[in-house]
């Protein structure tokens, strides 16, 4: 069984989670999204899926604003979901 994220709310609610990178944009980091389940990027489990959604910016890992971890993706909303 594997496992994909999909977004619950923001701009890409309703689509699986295609790619991430943290540390894009000097830490800012860059979200693709997509329609397709196929094109999901699939975990091995609950766990892991959640470690990416919360996979901190290894280029700037705390926030300058309030000091806390840079986690770009968790601006957003996800639900794990299981797959074939």
């Amino acid at each position: 069984m594997s496992v994909v994220l999909k977004f619950v709310d923001g701009p890409h609610a309703g689509r699986y989670l295609r790619a991430y990178n943290p540390d894009h944009a000097e830490g800012r980091g860059l979200v693709v999204a997509t329609n397709d389940l196929g094109l999901a990027l699939r975990f091995d489990g609950f766990l892991e899926a959640m470690e990416e959604w919360k996979r901190p910016s290894t280029v700037h890992p705390i926030r300058l604003s309030d000091g806390k971890p840079n986690r770009p993706m968790t601006a957003w909303s996800v639900a794990p979901e299981a797959v074939e």
